[in-house]
């Protein structure tokens, strides 16, 4: 049931609109589930509200084209129009935004520096990474949007990420999103909807004939012995009083599947962010080349290499051991301990 998609890399200036800023050094993750502000949402939301995997299933077969990365949701009393209501909980991937650094305006030279920072982080097909600008369209910082939901490899790219812009950029502020949620108060209306979008103009003429035609092939005994609904030549769908919200969002579900509808729904109220995971910049555990993690990077690291891929169950490295060894992102191999001779003999 659950998509995931790219994240879009967000610039420094919408970051900045939504989160505190924070001066420091590193992230630090932790429990992302474990922030208290998270837990009481939750608590109150399963205190008032009805929540099933059920539900959550269904709203996400009925609303196919969105790009909800559904966690929870809740159905909600609405009393209006006799319409469903729904509390929606929904992931979005990590990201991070070092803001506030010195960046060249010239578009051209920026890119090079992008390029540059993304050949020496690696990691190239679990992150995005671009420059942001700010109101007056400046460059004025670096994001990075992750694929995966690995709090803990996105936590360390992010150190080693910091690493490498700090020694060639000035930063005074580093954002950080981990394990973000997103809430959204959802009024479904008992409507269908017809795209008829052709070359981006939208014909309504074949919408309501496409209506009209649903209208005339649907089994209507059916819709009401199943589901307690009738359907009218508009597309507007009318519910007996005693319906329970499974089995409208089934009906929802039977059009979508069967005829190509969608359900009009709107958020009624803006939408409700949190950020589960915390964030202390004040120490870096990111060290290039540091297999053994003894916080110097020297020949014994490319031996601990060595000795790893020679004989992993004996010579393993520590998670980070092995993150700091990985100089391109791509796992261990021999090539990371002949870069760091190569480092320190001075080889570029």
């Amino acid at each position: 049931m659950k998509k995931r998609l790219l994240s879009a890399v967000l610039s420094s200036a919408i970051i900045m609109s939504t989160l505190g800023s924070m001066t420091g050094s590193a992230i630090f993750v932790g429990d992302t589930e474990g922030s208290e502000s998270y837990k009481e949402r939750i608590e109150s939301y399963n205190e008032r509200y009805t929540s099933s995997p059920e539900i959550t299933e269904l709203v996400a077969d009925v609303f196919p084209d969105s790009d909800w990365d559904l966690e929870n949701v809740w159905s909600v009393n609405s009393g209006e129009f006799n319409c469903p209501r729904f509390f929606i909980e929904h992931s979005h991937p990590d990201y991070i935004s070092f803001s506030s650094v010195t960046l060249p305006q010239n578009d051209e030279e920026v890119e090079a520096l992008v390029n540059e920072i993304k050949a020496e982080l690696g990691y190239g097909d679990l992150i995005k990474l671009s420059a942001g600008k700010d109101g007056l369209d400046k460059y004025s910082g670096i994001g990075i949007g992750f694929v995966e939901e690995n709090h803990q490899l996105n936590y360390m790219i992010a150190e080693k990420a910091y690493a490498i812009i700090k020694d060639k950029c000035e930063i005074s502020s580093v954002q950080s999103g981990f394990s973000r949620r997103q809430f959204i108060d959802l009024l479904v209306f008992n409507r269908l909807y017809i795209p008829c979008v052709i070359d981006g103009v939208e014909h309504t003429e074949i919408r309501d004939e496409r209506l009209k035609e649903i209208y005339e092939s649907v089994d209507h005994d059916m819709l009401k012995e199943k589901y307690g609904a009738t359907l009218d030549e508009k597309g507007t769908l009318e519910f007996a009083e005693n319906i329970t919200v499974i089995e409208q969002l089934q009906c929802f579900k039977y059009f979508v599947e069967n005829y190509d509808a969608r359900i009009v729904g709107t958020a009624p109220s803006s939408n409700d962010s949190m950020t589960v995971g915390e964030a202390d910049f004040s120490e870096i555990t990111y060290l290039n080349g540091d297999a053994n993690r003894d916080k110097i990077t020297t020949i014994a690291d490319a031996a601990a290499i060595m000795q790893a891929i020679a004989n992993p169950d004996k010579y393993a490295l520590s998670e980070q051991g092995e993150f700091n060894a990985d100089s391109k992102g791509d796992g261990l191999t021999v090539d990371d301990a002949v870069a760091i001779q190569k480092k320190l003999a001075g080889i570029d």
